[in-house]
């Protein structure tokens, strides 16, 4: 057995794997078959590998409203390879009223939340989609916010003006 291209292809002689083509890159080369004076030849073309699917992490995340949360996106191609696609899908919310996702250089797949509620974000790269679930929750009050509340409910209560006798 021959491979013609072996930066392309190699073929096994070895016992229990004779004809066995091992890819070794991208192009064309012909494979042989040698029998004494007889050879026998087949093209053989290796194609690059094709994104199959993506995955999107974290898988399921929580945030307070107007936080952010960054999302990654993992390629997973036809010879179980695997690569950061971050950079290179479109990034996207199903619900933009609870979150937005950017695809700007520097920040893609960040997403901020905007709303209280739950949305899809996806990243997708020519037909392959891969999605995980954003949960967005109320914000926690400011300490402003705290004490206001915290000051309107004393205002009424206990006897006298300062805050310490309340």
């Amino acid at each position: 057995w021959a491979s013609s291209n072996s930066s392309v292809a190699t073929v096994s002689n070895a016992a229990g794997s004779n004809g066995l083509a091992t890819t070794a890159g991208v192009g064309n080369t012909t494979v042989s078959a040698t029998s004494g004076a007889v050879t026998g030849d087949a093209a053989l073309t290796v194609t690059a590998a094709t994104l199959v699917s993506i995955e999107v992490s974290p898988a399921s995340a929580s945030v307070a409203n107007g936080l952010t949360q960054q999302f990654t996106a993992t390629g997973i191609f036809s010879d179980n390879t695997t690569q950061d696609l971050t950079t290179q899908v479109t990034w996207a919310s199903s619900d933009g009223a609870v979150a937005s996702v950017s695809n700007a250089a520097g920040s893609s797949g960040l997403a901020t939340a905007t709303g209280v509620g739950s949305t899809t974000v996806s990243a997708t790269s020519g037909a392959v989609t891969g999605s995980t679930t954003l949960t967005v929750t109320p914000a926690a009050p400011s300490v402003d916010q705290q004490i206001s509340a915290l000051l309107a409910a004393v205002t009424n209560l206990g006897t006298g003006n300062s805050l310490a006798n309340k």
